[in-house]
C-alpha cells in the first residue's frame, strides 16, 4: 500500500511518500505528475522518510515526476535518510536532485 500526502507550503509543493512504492501502485503517482504539468509547479519536495520499499517501477514513476518538476525550472528536492535499501536504488536520482535529511532543510535548500 502507498500512501501519498500532498501539501502546498511556503510557495512549495510538499509530497509525503509512506508505504511500499511498487508496480501494482506506481500509477497512482500520476495524478501528482498531472498536477505538476498542469500548474507548473516549480518547487516540489519529496519526502521519502516513510518509504519502506519501492521496486523498479516506483522508481521510475518517482524519477518522472521528479523530471517534471525540474522541466518546470524549479528545485526539486529528496527528503531521505538512514534507509540504505531505498537510497542504493534512487541512487541516478541523488545524484541530480537536491537532498536533505528533513523538511526543514529542504527549506533552506529551496529558499524561497
Amino acid at each position: 500500500m502507498l500512501d501519498i500526502d500532498i501539501e502546498p507550503r511556503y510557495g512549495i509543493l510538499f509530497i509525503r511518500l509512506s508505504g511500499n512504492l511498487n508496480k501494482q501502485n506506481s500509477k497512482s503517482l500520476n495524478s501528482v505528475n498531472k498536477l505538476l504539468k498542469q500548474v507548473g509547479i516549480r518547487n516540489v519536495v519529496f519526502n521519502l522518510q516513510n518509504l519502506e520499499t519501492i521496486d523498479k517501477e516506483g522508481t521510475k514513476a518517482l524519477s518522472r515526476s521528479c523530471h517534471i518538476g525540474k522541466n518546470n525550472n524549479g528545485t526539486i528536492c529528496l527528503c531521505i535518510k538512514d534507509n540504505i535499501a531505498i537510497m542504493k536504488k534512487i541512487k541516478f536520482l541523488l545524484d541530480k536532485m537536491a537532498v536533505a535529511p528533513d523538511e526543514l532543510s529542504a527549506l533552506k535548500i529551496i529558499n524561497v
